[in-house]
């Protein structure tokens, strides 16, 4: 049995050169270092496809949970800035050993902000959390696979316009969503189009809880603050004010803007 890299569909048919499903090649590409090469088995369970994205602190790969038979998505925990990939295309090794104790803030701060969002599983809109584990110097989390694209695509492909009824739904959902985690005590703090899926079905999902304090975690004491003009509010300029469930609902209404 092998597998589509691009979108985990089973091959059973050895004579295959294109994915019968998504019509991509079959044959496994050469990728970037950064990247986990497709086919890579996590925890003896997850099998790694080809990246979905990266960003400044993490890449996302596709992948098949051999368990419970199902796509997931599996996000790695990779800062571009203080880390490699070794030579065995698996494991990842701080740049600089003076960066390593900010390394291992950042990596813990990934992983308990996974275990938070594992908590919110009743909340509908939250993605679903199904595992997070430390492997290859680096931690991963395993979330459900969403079939759909996120805000910043759609309005790309509409040229940045949506009607008025479409953009109301989703952000009455998204303040519906925000409502319950901000009961449970929970920020998101990084509510931005391209943190919003909106699926095949039409069902609209929070994602990438922890963006925010993982930068924060990463940060040296003197170092530049990162977050998304246009969508962050004034607390997240510095790092002495509070932020409460107005930082998130702000960031809302740059979003409906």
């Amino acid at each position: 049995m092998r597998f589509c890299y691009y979108c985990m569909a089973q091959i059973t048919n050895e004579e295959l050169n294109n994915c019968p499903v998504c019509s991509k090649s079959l044959i496994v590409e050469p990728v970037q270092t950064k990247y986990l090469r497709p086919g890579t088995v996590l925890q003896d369970k997850f099998v790694v496809g080809y990246s979905l994205g990266a960003g400044g602190f993490g890449n996302t790969y596709i992948g098949w949970d051999k368990v419970l038979l199902r796509k997931v998505a599996i996000k790695e925990f990779y800062p571009q800035q203080y880390v490699e990939r070794a030579s065995d295309g698996v494991t990842v090794t701080v740049s600089n050993a003076n960066l390593q104790q900010r390394f291992k803030r950042g990596l813990k701060q990934f992983l308990e902000e996974a275990r938070n969002v594992a908590t919110l599983q009743d909340i509908k809109g939250v993605v679903e959390i199904s595992n997070f584990f430390e492997q290859n110097g680096t931690g991963y989390i395993v979330m459900e696979y969403l079939e759909g694209m996120d805000i910043r695509t759609i309005l790309k492909k509409t040229r940045k316009k949506k009607d008025y009824e479409w953009c109301r739904r989703v952000i009455l959902t998204l303040l519906d969503i925000l409502k319950s985690i901000h009961k449970r005590g929970v920020l998101h703090r990084d509510i931005a189009p391209d943190n919003i899926i909106v699926t095949q079905e039409g069902v609209i999902k929070l994602i990438d809880f922890g963006a925010a304090k993982n930068a924060e975690a990463l940060a040296s004491l003197h170092g530049d603050i990162m977050l998304k003009e246009g969508y962050a509010p004034i607390e997240q300029y510095t790092r002495d004010q509070p932020q409460g469930p107005y930082t998130d609902l702000y960031a809302v209404a740059a979003l409906f803007y």
